[in-house]
């Protein structure tokens, strides 16, 4: 089914977007925070930063679903989410500090906040029995993302300086935005929903009990790898003697 499913232009034209997507915000987690460290930047600090790519996603993500829905355009806020990091991350290469590092982690939390347009919009290019199997490809990008961003990464901190890394989440999302512009927004025949009929369906969402369960149940699920791959287990595995001799940052 898979292969079948990549046969079709559209199909392995956004599923590449979607691999860099991944690369772009996954790329410097597991090598931020023992930079952080050797520069000297207090644990306190170091949590914020870490944190501000998922204070980001927690703000955006549900209005950016309604808007999308009203405007019905998806692509333009996928691609407006590309553009953050892009401006981002080199100014925190250029000038690394908290401030540069803060804001370049929440325009990681914005660009993370479009995904939910990915599997819209991917669904669109297939007919309704085909949705199952197109979400699991999708759903595919994620760990094949992450990995080459590390993969990547660790490379190239280990034959230049530890912030160079952080052209690989600008390259990335700078290649996905170029290849946004081949990919169709499609739309629902039906006429799009107004503001108010939006809103009203979120809060009979909210209301529902089953949907804060969860939720609840996902975010723990999800707290296990942030807590542990993006942050401790980084810098204990440097403790140990994984990062070697740490070369400076510029």
């Amino acid at each position: 089914m898979f292969r079948a499913l990549l046969r079709r232009r559209e199909a392995r034209l956004f599923f590449i977007i979607s691999v860099l997507f991944f690369i772009c915000i996954h790329s410097i987690d597991a090598f931020l925070a023992p930079m952080m460290i050797n520069q000297g930047f207090e644990p306190q600090i170091m949590g914020i930063i870490m944190g501000a790519s998922g204070l980001a996603t927690l703000l955006i993500r549900f209005p950016l679903g309604i808007i999308s829905d009203v405007v019905k355009s998806r692509r333009i806020f996928i691609q407006i989410g590309l553009l953050l990091p892009i401006i981002a991350w080199p100014i925190a290469w250029f000038e690394p500090n908290a401030v540069t590092l803060y804001m370049a982690k929440a325009a990681d939390g914005v660009t993370a906040a479009t995904w939910v347009l990915y599997n819209i919009l991917f669904i669109r290019y297939f007919d309704r029995n085909e949705a199952p199997a197109a979400v699991a490809l999708l759903a595919l990008a994620g760990p094949i993302g992450v990995f080459l961003g590390n993969c990547i990464g660790a490379v190239l901190i280990h034959y230049f300086a530890n912030n160079i890394a952080f052209f690989v989440s600008c390259i990335s999302a700078l290649v996905a935005l170029i290849l946004t512009t081949r990919i169709q927004d499609v739309h629902d025949p039906v006429q799009a929903p107004t503001l108010k009929a939006c809103i009203t369906g979120a809060r009979q969402q909210l209301a529902d009990r089953s949907v804060w369960l969860i939720g609840i149940l996902a975010t723990i699920v999800i707290l296990v790898p942030f807590a542990t791959r993006d942050t401790l287990t980084p810098v204990y595995a440097e403790q140990l003697g994984a990062g070697g001799d740490p070369r400076p940052a510029r």
